[in-house]
């Protein structure tokens, strides 16, 4: 197999692992062991700085002409040796484990039955869960956002679709949602999180958006207390009666959304990061 490391082109022995299932398609991905050696204790360290940066990025396979056949990502890598590690004669014999990458793109998704234009998008397995995590910006009218709101209505989860990459349906949630205002359309940054995600209880309970989420509950109870008692002293004085209080609280029921949708309001998502 002949790869492209960096500005290098060198050719690798290979042992076929045989193929993985991706946990994003279904589609089957080629996966090798790749040995090679290097000599010298400078050497071998550029060398774990090069493979490591192909963990993130792609590692080429070539052709005879040197067109790209296939992308690859670096998932482990090890070496060995006899000798001393501080003699510039030593081998290392080298290792790493790849598979073949996925280029995952979509210029539509489906977000509880409504279709949504994609200028953004990217697909992370998360390790512990293999629950897929959506981060796209994606172009839409106030009135979409609206119809979707609507079709989830009290529920958590619903159902998703990222055509172009699978036509199965996926249960999902909102994760943190920034938007922006445009002219005749908006932008919505988005994260969606498979619900089997939440199954790893642990995720949720430690460590998650601390010391802020704690801090937030401290205040809101304190303000909601404070808001209770100077309700009751109002109307213990006759400023205001019962009935006003019931019906500041029922307008507040039905426009209250509008206010935390404000919180995440930004001048252009596509330049907050």
């Amino acid at each position: 197999m002949k790869l492209q490391f960096g500005d290098k082109i060198i050719n690798v022995r290979t042992e076929e692992k045989g193929n993985i299932v991706s946990m994003s398609t279904g589609n089957q991905l080629a996966a090798y062991t790749i040995y090679f050696d290097v000599k010298g204790n400078e050497v071998l360290d550029r060398w774990i700085e090069l493979v490591g940066r192909y963990k993130e990025e792609n590692l080429n396979e070539l052709d005879n002409d040197n067109n790209i056949l296939r992308k690859f990502r670096v998932s482990n890598s090890s070496y060995n040796y006899n000798g001393a590690s501080n003699d510039e004669s030593t081998i290392y014999h080298y290792l790493i484990d790849v598979i073949e990458y996925e280029e995952l793109f979509t210029s539509v998704i489906t977000i509880a039955g409504i279709d949504c234009n994609v200028l953004v998008y990217n697909e992370e397995i998360d390790k512990d869960t293999n629950a897929i995590i959506i981060s796209a910006i994606i172009k839409q009218t106030e009135e979409t956002r609206d119809k979707i709101n609507a079709n989830i209505g009290d529920n958590e989860y619903f159902d998703v679709v990222r055509k172009e990459i699978s036509a199965n349906i996926l249960k999902m949630r909102f994760g943190k949602v920034l938007w922006s205002k445009h002219d005749g359309f908006i932008k919505r940054k988005i994260v969606l999180v498979q619900e089997k995600y939440d199954d790893d209880k642990q995720k949720l309970l430690h460590g998650f958006n601390e010391p802020e989420i704690s801090n937030m509950q401290k205040l809101l109870a304190q303000q909601s207390r404070y808001s209770g008692l100077l309700e009751s002293l109002l109307v213990s004085k006759g400023i205001i009666t019962s009935d006003e209080t019931a019906k500041i609280k029922e307008e507040v029921n039905k426009s209250y959304p509008e206010g935390i949708r404000d919180y995440y309001l930004v001048d252009d998502v596509e330049k907050y990061n």
